[in-house]
């Protein structure tokens, strides 16, 4: 395993860490939405944080910074990590009342999680 601290420590090397505010800009974060199909309010219920924050953040009025930054550079980098934070789960109360629509689930690929059989699945309302 690769010892970090020993990298920072070793002799005519420079280890420099990215600096992600530069490359999540308002343009960026809403470029990531739309990528990925995501409303600003569940985005800012995926982050923790409030509807009116996302606004702000797309408008350039304030930026967006440390722990949420990094974490939307990884939301745009790893397609399956935004997964991660939401569960699909059937209302068969919901279903029954609502027969216009029939939901096909199509799988799509397996969970990187070797200890579950869970897989990912694409909803289609058809």
């Amino acid at each position: 395993m690769f010892n970090w601290n020993d990298a920072f420590r070793k002799p005519g090397y420079e280890t420099k860490i990215k600096d992600i505010e530069k490359i999540v800009t308002p343009t960026f974060l809403k470029k990531l939405r739309q990528k990925r199909n995501v409303s600003q309010r569940l985005l800012a219920k995926i982050l923790g944080v409030s509807e009116k924050t996302i606004e702000k953040w797309e408008q350039g009025v304030n930026p967006i910074k440390g722990t949420a930054s990094r974490l939307l550079y990884l939301l745009n980098k790893y397609d399956w990590l935004l997964d991660e934070f939401y569960v699909f789960e059937r209302n068969d109360e919901y279903c029954q009342l609502q027969n216009d629509y029939k939901i096909k689930v199509i799988p799509t690929r397996k969970k990187i999680k070797k200890e579950t059989n869970t897989k990912f699945v694409k909803i289609m309302i058809v």
